[in-house]
Formats: structure tokens, sequence, C-alpha cells
């Protein structure tokens, strides 16, 4: 009865672990793709402030 015992808690245990593996794994995925999305905005908010800058000289020049 122990080693049956012993044996369902491991298999618990182990059931347990891959679920918690899917989640992290789920987790890295997500963050991933909230990465890409930051990595884009950034890489466009670069383009507007290069922009603005170019702006900005071409005023002061023109005076």
């Amino acid at each position: 009865m122990k080693a049956i015992g012993a044996r369902n808690l491991l298999k618990s245990i182990a059931k347990q672990r891959e679920a918690q593996q899917q989640q992290l794994q789920a987790l890295i995925a997500e963050k991933k793709m909230q990465l890409e999305r930051y990595r884009v905005e950034y890489e466009a908010l670069c383009k507007v402030e290069a922009e603005q800058n170019e702006f900005i000289d071409q005023f002061i020049f023109q005076k």
C-alpha cells in the first residue's frame, strides 16, 4: 500500500511539474511577443525622433 501511495504521489508531482512547465512556456511565448511589440514601437519612435530632429534643424537653419 505504501509503495502504491508513493507511486501515485510521484505521478501527481510529475503532472504538476508538466503543467507548470507548460504554463512557463506559454509565459515565455507571451513575453517574446511583447518584446517584439516593444521593439517595433521603439523603432517607430526612433524614426519619429529623427524626423522631428530634422524638422527642428531645418527650422533653425532657415532663420
